[in-house]
């Protein structure tokens, strides 16, 4: 058996550790909320999603929109 070279062994652990593979978390909100965020109506917020101008992403029965979305669709032209 050959012998144990701690180095390697360091940098393994380092190439997987979360703090690499990990991307920044999705900062998800609530109807309400990006209700609230855009100035409009919960129903609106409904709305947009049902258009397809708003993103969402399904969590059981919740429904979130990234905040993400809210700022790209107030930074897309208006017809």
């Amino acid at each position: 058996m050959p012998p144990k070279n701690s180095r390697s062994n360091e940098q393994d652990r380092s190439a997987i550790s979360p703090s690499r593979t990990m991307t920044r978390p999705l900062n998800l909100l609530r109807i309400s909320e990006a209700a609230r965020e855009l100035n409009i109506s919960q129903r609106t917020v409904w709305r947009l999603i049902k258009t397809g101008e708003l993103k969402i992403y399904r969590i059981g029965r919740s429904v979130r929109v990234p905040r993400d979305e809210i700022i790209l669709y107030l930074e897309r032209p208006r017809r």
